[in-house]
């Protein structure tokens, strides 16, 4: 990979990852360790997308959830979100702050691919950036402080 030709080289490399397809991962977490390179990734089985909305506070999912309307006017946020929900999304659904709710937006998210545009993915780091603060003991931050000391390093 791209990170390990570049180590070779002599170069201080960082991976950032998911953590949701860790056995079709090549290489490895492990051989990227053992290779001195360091990796950022999430808690076991979850994407970015899963992670982010499991840790941001509801009131940034619901800001999320506007913007990718907006983005998506001619996709049904709300069916995408339901058919990941076991289409029993409650009729109260974004007033509601509920685990498999987040879970099910989460998966619809990362399915739908609704960030993995470069102007998308920046909105989302905006909203994560701008509830930062309420995000303590998470591990969006956790990782994310990681990083961010990594590249002040």
């Amino acid at each position: 990979t791209r990170a390990m030709k570049l180590k070779a080289l002599g170069k201080d490399v960082v991976v950032l990852c998911d953590s949701d397809k860790d056995d079709k991962l090549v290489p490895s977490k492990q051989d990227l360790r053992d290779k001195q390179i360091k990796v950022f990734d999430w808690e076991s089985n979850n994407s970015i997308e899963q992670q982010v909305f499991n840790d941001l506070p509801w009131e940034a999912v619901i800001e999320l959830l506007q913007y990718i309307e907006k983005e998506f006017p001619e996709t049904n946020i709300e069916n995408s979100v339901k058919s990941k929900h076991g289409n029993h999304l409650p009729d109260n659904w974004r007033d509601v702050d509920a685990a498999q709710t987040r879970l099910a937006v989460g998966e619809a998210a990362r399915s739908g691919e609704w960030f993995k545009r470069t102007y998308r993915g920046e909105f989302l780091g905006f909203v994560i950036f701008k509830y930062f603060q309420k995000i303590m003991n998470k591990k969006t931050k956790e990782q994310l402080n990681a990083l961010i000391d990594w590249v002040d390093a």
